[in-house]
């Protein structure tokens, strides 16, 4: 069993190759931007710095940040809280999320989301708490020094970076690309669109948001935080929620930017040579058997889903063909289409049941041979 100061050191003998980002430190960011209160390099991995610069263990932290309704009712209204939480992106993805390394660190109440000056309010106490760590660190065994960068979804990216709606003209939080240019071939272009940088959005105020899309944000007093390059979209809203399939479809590939049997190909040909992202996110100390029951996991979700889009379209369509029919064919068809429902909902509460009694009696034996 590792310790946690050899896991929270152990990117440092990871080897690296060029043109290859398999975690966070393989990045620009980490390897030449982030400074200390020195000046040098945050992350610093010279040959003689093993055990980082100084003898000093270095962390940085991820500020997760969403809002969600823990309330679902078809006749209570909803309530938004947000939860913010750090994780330790020091530490190997299969640890980086376990509940034991997570700290909470505010929740935003509801009943409805804050505004973008409302959250600086709520950022304000951690702020001074990170602005501390940075200047002094704590004094423990190890000297822990940590270093910021926020993950979240866009909406979220927007009001904590101090940045204009995601609606406005200037929706982009990394380039100056406006909404009219985003259905064209010039999006697609490297350089095509200035940058933002991190002085003109950290010296907004609100009075500029309409005109310069940006804002202030309590990140801004973080000397070593770039509003602009470290606030990032999770990948649970980017992949497995579809924000990118999204983006990717109804602009690029509806408006015909993206054709049929040229680009789309190439496209595809390029994906085919991409590893899964769960691939790379598996323990590696984990038995084959764990890791083929995980993968079958994702499989079996992607196959259900797979199969509900084509159940939905295919009801879709027999209610269209039932319309224009007689006006009882159209109510036994809605009537079928509801049994159905009903029937596939009753069968996963079934499967639910049968899941969670297996787990009761797989803790229970389990209990019962360590009392043997």
């Amino acid at each position: 069993m590792f310790s946690l100061e050899v896991l929270l050191d152990g990117w440092r003998m990871k080897p690296r190759i060029a043109g290859q980002c398999t975690n966070i430190f393989d990045g620009a960011v980490c390897r030449t931007k982030l400074k200390n209160l020195n000046s040098k390099l945050f992350f610093s991995n010279l040959p003689h710095e093993k055990n980082g610069p100084d003898n000093e263990l270095h962390i940085g932290v991820n500020l997760g940040l969403d809002w969600f309704s823990y309330i679902h009712s078809n006749i209570a209204p909803s309530h938004s809280s947000a939860p913010t939480s750090f994780s330790v992106y020091n530490l190997p993805p299969e640890y980086q999320y376990c509940t034991l390394n997570l700290m909470c660190m505010s929740i935003l109440p509801g009943p409805k989301k804050q505004n973008p000056d409302q959250i600086q309010r709520f950022l304000h106490p951690i702020i001074l708490d990170l602005l501390h760590l940075w200047k002094f660190g704590i004094s423990v065994p190890t000297e822990p020094c940590p270093h910021i960068v926020i993950v979240c979804d866009k909406p979220a990216a927007h009001k904590v970076g101090g940045f204009a709606s995601h609606s406005h003209t200037n929706f982009c939080t990394l380039c100056w690309i406006t909404l009219s240019d985003k259905t064209t071939p010039t999006a697609f272009q490297e350089g095509a669109f200035r940058t933002r940088t991190n002085k003109e959005q950290s010296s907004a105020r609100k009075n500029f948001v309409k005109d310069f899309a940006t804002q202030y944000s309590q990140l801004s007093r973080l000397p070593y935080f770039n509003l602009v390059e470290q606030i990032v979209i999770d990948p649970m809203h980017n992949l497995f929620l579809c924000l990118m399939k999204m983006h990717f479809y109804n602009i690029w590939v509806q408006s015909k930017i993206l054709r049929p049997n040229h680009e789309l190909d190439a496209f595809h040909k390029m994906l085919a040579d991409i590893p899964q992202l769960w691939t790379t996110c598996m323990p590696s100390d984990a038995s084959d058997q764990i890791l083929h029951q995980r993968v079958a996991t994702i499989e079996k979700l992607k196959a259900e889903k797979t199969v509900e889009a084509t159940c939905n379209a295919d009801n879709r369509k027999a209610l269209a063909n039932a319309k224009k029919c007689r006006k009882d064919a159209y109510e036994a068809e809605k009537a079928r289409i509801a049994s159905l429902k009903l029937q596939e909902v009753e069968a996963r509460n079934q499967e639910k049941l049968h899941a969670t009694a297996a787990k009761h009696a797989e803790k229970a034996r389990i209990a019962a041979e360590k009392k043997a």
